[in-house]
């Protein structure tokens, strides 16, 4: 009797520890994740230039090698599904850095802090990759310093400097290989016509050729043939001979296209129709965009400003630039910080759009949009972060977000790898 007393505590005692392991496994569930917004501004893993390789190439490297930074970030750019750089700047330094795993760890790959910046770089305005190895960057001229272009074959172990002719504030770059590329400065931002200057390099940067100048002599005759851009909104050429730049003047996208380089340019006067827009003040347009590896297909983006609300649409061409179609979005209007920020697309077909902290997504050229499940991550993090300083996707299902508090000074960078459906903090 005894002895089935005790089995009878003992088994007793067993299934009280089951049940109290069950429950303690169920809070455990019932746990929220720890929040992923980091209240004091990006922090990234980073490790130095001359342990890249073998952090890369051995994955149980000393952890020493690695540390972390909080940093403000003010722009980005895709190289890959897994690959992109960020940067920003601290006491006129330029941070730059790369990420060849999604974000876990970043490359220092910032040029000599001996070349100062007076302002953060822009992507397609004054930097450029062409991969995460080849890239340029412009420092533009800062009091009677010139005008510099510094460049990176070996993913920014080394920087080599090359000068521009003429001190200017550099407005675009694009290339097109690792040995020719194009550059539009601006010389004089208070000037009615905006005096630009076009420069081109055959072999990498190391030397710089002026091929277009609006510039005005003392004769009045300009110094070469060209365009009246007006302001510019970007520029990108598709191979060595065809490029593509689009401008507002007047208050009125304008597109010039060349075909011989850059050496001479000329208006598609068939690309906007005012007609098409009622009670628009004023417009903004983007830079021509051509799918990823296409010659032939792309897109541009417009925006219908009026009483502080922007609306966009966009024009799409099949044939390199010859005819262009109107597409009008059936999104809302946009307004407040963000009412700038236009749709970005992946190709011809399949694109997102950004409003308050909901994401859209089309397969439909933008004649249709869905509006995808809310993100709890994106939704806190722009309550706290409420200015997009970036929107983009390199595939169908990853993307980046580049948001920033401006009062704060702080920013952050999520990424997405579902689609959109589904943001993280980087």
């Amino acid at each position: 009797m005894t002895s089935w007393r005790s089995i009878t505590l003992i088994m007793l005692v067993m299934s009280l520890l089951l049940t109290a392991c069950t429950s303690d496994k169920s809070n455990e569930a019932l746990i929220p994740p720890k929040d992923e917004i980091q209240d004091s501004g990006q922090t990234i893993t980073v490790i130095n230039q001359n342990s890249n390789s073998k952090i890369n190439e051995n994955a149980k490297s000393p952890d020493k090698q690695k540390y972390q930074i909080q940093t403000r970030l003010s722009d980005f750019q895709l190289i890959s599904d897994t690959t992109g750089i960020a940067w920003g700047s601290t006491r006129n330094e330029l941070r730059l850095y790369l990420t060849q795993d999604n974000g876990k760890v970043w490359t220092n790959i910032s040029p000599s802090s001996s070349v100062q910046f007076q302002s953060n770089p822009q992507y397609g305005k004054d930097i450029f990759f062409i991969d995460s190895q080849t890239g340029w960057v412009v420092r533009n001229s800062l009091g009677s310093a010139e005008t510099v272009v510094l460049r990176t074959v070996d993913g920014g172990a080394s920087w080599k400097l090359a000068s521009l002719p003429q001190q200017a504030k550099s407005i675009a770059i694009f290339f097109v290989s690792k040995n020719v590329g194009w550059i539009i400065t601006e010389d004089d931002l208070n000037a009615p016509d905006m005096h630009k200057t076009l420069y081109r390099t055959k072999d990498g940067g190391v030397s710089w050729e002026k091929i277009m100048g609006s510039l005005i002599g003392q004769d009045g005759k300009r110094d070469n043939s060209s365009p009246t851009f007006g302001a510019l909104s970007g520029m990108v050429f598709t191979d060595e001979l065809h490029g593509y730049a689009t401008s507002i003047l007047n208050g009125i996208p304008h597109l010039h296209r060349t075909t011989d380089g850059g050496m001479s340019w000329k208006e598609n006067t068939n690309f906007f129709n005012k007609d098409k827009y009622q009670g628009c003040s004023r417009f903004i347009s983007s830079a021509p965009y051509f799918f990823r590896g296409g010659t032939q297909e792309g897109w541009i983006s417009v925006g219908c400003n009026r009483k502080a609300q922007t609306k966009f649409n966009a024009y799409y061409t099949k044939d390199a630039g010859e005819t262009w179609n109107f597409v009008s979005f059936p999104i809302g209007w946009q307004t407040g910080v963000n009412q700038m920020l236009s749709p970005t697309f992946l190709n011809s077909k399949e694109g997102w759009a950004l409003q308050s902290n909901k994401v859209y997504h089309t397969t439909t050229q933008g004649t249709k949009w869905e509006e995808l499940p809310e993100s709890s991550v994106l939704k806190q993090t722009m309550t706290k972060y409420p200015e997009v300083v970036k929107f983009q996707f390199y595939s169908s299902k990853v993307g980046w977000l580049l948001v920033q508090n401006n009062n704060l000074k702080r920013s952050l960078l999520l990424q997405t790898q579902d689609g959109g459906v589904h943001w993280h903090v980087l």
